[in-house]
């Protein structure tokens, strides 16, 4: 599949290095595990591990809302919830008004512990768990398996109520044959996982052993073709490269549906609608959005869309088939593909046009990717 394939009927976002949704801040480079291929180095031997001071990240935080506009603040690491001051962190971005979104292995997250971050403020918490990590209890486990430990953690949200869940998983040759089972759990669970990221193994910054054993020859177009196995993809929404920005390096779709099944997609007319009707309300671009329930009362006020139609005409035939279904809640669930970092034939950098994972780094934005080969001087 080309990628002008892939993209010809999606809205292209218009964030930019000065107009972005998204901050990336990285309070800590402690880390439990050491994933094969960690982008910031935490699997190699002779990581500097480090907790960064508190008032230099509220700086961070500022100096996004400022001048990038941001609308979230995406914590990630190493393991951010190793770090001593991740209360008072999150707190400080919910007194600046913004999100906080939470990438973390999950070890260290429980029930009380979910509950005094919401109460701080926290927004969303993804979760990443695949069956490549060296995680106690889970090494050599099948996805299958791996459901187990993320159902695990969709019953703690549940209890919690009120944050966002996603989770995300790396992918390549090896493994994306596992990816049916992922969608099929992340489908069955759709009233509490409301993203699901795909992440394409990258091997910028692997050493050689990395190299070696996994594949990571795998394009965009390949998870997508793994996901039309499962049920009808739509995309609506992407980042192009910087050096091809027909060529997506961030995918997003919606979709709408039960528990059980997908009834439709947003298409990409409507989601720059979305986009931009809260860019006009706020003064923000959008990338984070809290809950995921859909009424059918607010699907008939889109009913000029023709995905909308599509989709109400769907929900029609299901409850035809199974009146029950009408007393049944819908929900959208967001997928993202993530490309990330490439080399061209001639050395040079392929990056997402518009990068939302930008980190300051020497008081300069950078994509944190592409930090680890930044600091060698690359």
């Amino acid at each position: 599949m080309k990628s002008s394939d892939l993209t010809k009927n999606c809205y292209r976002l218009p964030w930019s290095k000065d107009d972005n949704p998204n901050g990336w801040i990285e309070p800590t480079t402690y880390c439990q595990l050491k994933c094969p291929g960690c982008y910031r180095g935490v699997d190699k031997d002779g990581a500097v591990h480090i907790h960064e001071e508190l008032e230099e990240l509220k700086k961070q935080v500022d100096v996004f809302l400022e001048t990038r506009n941001v609308q979230t603040i995406s914590i990630a690491g190493g393991e951010p919830l190793l770090y001593p001051k991740i209360e008072e962190l999150i707190s400080y971005i919910k007194s600046r008004g913004l999100k906080a979104k939470i990438f973390t292995n999950g070890i260290l997250l429980e029930e009380k512990l979910l509950e005094k971050l919401k109460e701080c403020g926290a927004s969303e918490f993804i979760i990443h768990i695949d069956k490549f990590q060296p995680r106690e209890g889970y090494k050599n486990k099948t996805e299958n398996e791996l459901n187990k430990l993320r159902d695990y953690y969709c019953g703690i949200f549940r209890k919690v109520g009120g944050v966002n869940l996603g989770f995300i998983q790396p992918f390549s040759k090896d493994n994306l044959s596992d990816i049916n089972s992922i969608l099929k759990f992340c489908r069955n669970n759709t009233d509490i996982v409301s993203l699901v990221v795909f992440t394409l193994y990258s091997d910028i910054n692997w050493n050689n052993s990395v190299r070696s054993k996994i594949n990571a020859d795998i394009a965009v177009s390949d998870v997508v073709d793994a996901i039309k196995n499962h049920f009808s993809y739509v995309p609506s929404a992407y980042l192009g490269s910087t050096i091809d920005p027909d060529n997506p390096t961030w995918l997003f779709s919606i979709s709408v549906g039960f528990k059980d099944s997908v009834l439709g997609f947003f298409d990409g007319k409507l989601y720059r609608n979305i986009e931009l009707r809260h860019y006009k309300k706020t003064g923000r671009y959008l990338i984070t959005k809290i809950g995921n329930k859909i009424s059918i009362t607010q699907l008939l006020k889109l009913i000029n869309y023709s995905c909308v139609r599509g989709i109400l005409k769907n929900y029609l035939v299901s409850i035809f088939k199974n009146p029950s279904r009408a007393r049944a809640d819908l929900y959208l669930q967001r997928h993202l593909i993530l490309r990330g970092p490439k080399f061209t034939d001639n050395n040079k950098r392929d990056l997402c046009d518009g990068c939302p994972d930008a980190m300051f780094y020497n008081g300069k934005l950078v994509p944190s990717c592409i930090l680890e080969e930044i600091k060698l001087g690359k």
